[in-house]
């Protein structure tokens, strides 16, 4: 009967070490997600930066046009009034997303003193970006995502930790008196399988999160 239970107790304890393997090779495969997903990250964020640097140029040289008194062309002005229309379609608080609506209402802004100014290129650059559907204004949004994915998986591997140290616990006992003693061996190390399970269930979600990134 012992050698049985003891056979039973190394069938479980196999069957636990596999789920911590696979566990480990996921979080192993969303870590190079996350990797792949950094420079995405970093270029849309350069971008961002590039952008309003490009719109402050911009800005300072229609101020620069404004004092010298030059008026803009009829070409100029009838292509200002087609932009400023088109964009601020596109920014209008009522046709964006709720989490966009704040950045939404700074690019009205935006494009109403350009506007004023009758700086046509800044126009131009406000609808390049909107068209983009504000994704370089979302690059420290994603940051933030991948900040939160890491803390999960630091999570994650403190319970397989956990789970890993049990495991060497057990195994060092001379013999298998303590999985003998145990009442109910088979609750026990369902138990255990779950906790695993719902573990590997977090991961593979957190995977698939990684994967469906449009920046990835």
């Amino acid at each position: 009967a012992d050698s049985v239970q003891a056979a039973e107790a190394r069938k479980h304890l196999q069957q636990q070490s596999n789920l911590i393997a696979n566990l480990l090779a996921e979080a192993m495969e969303l870590e190079t997600g996350l990797t792949r997903e950094e420079e995405p990250a970093r270029q849309a964020r350069d971008e961002a930066n590039e952008e309003y640097k490009k719109y402050r140029e911009q800005h300072h040289d229609a101020e620069v046009r404004l004092r010298k008194g030059k008026d803009l062309s009829e070409e100029d002005r009838n292509e200002l009034k087609r932009l400023w229309r088109q964009a601020s379609k596109l920014c209008h608080p009522d046709l964006v997303a709720d989490d966009l609506k704040e950045e939404a209402n700074r690019m009205m802004v935006q494009l109403n003193q350009a506007k004023q100014r009758g700086d046509v290129k800044a126009i131009r650059s406000l609808v390049a970006r909107l068209q983009q559907g504000f994704e370089p204004m979302m690059a420290s949004d994603r940051l933030n995502d991948l900040e939160r994915i890491r803390k999960k998986m630091a999570q994650v591997r403190e319970q397989i930790d956990t789970l890993v140290n049990e495991l060497a616990e057990l195994e060092k006992e001379e013999s298998w008196l303590l999985v003998s003693s145990l009442s109910n061996m088979e609750a026990y190390f369902a138990q255990q399988e779950k906790a695993l399970k719902e573990v590997c269930a977090s991961l593979e979600h957190q995977v698939s999160e990684a994967q469906l990134d449009p920046a990835a």
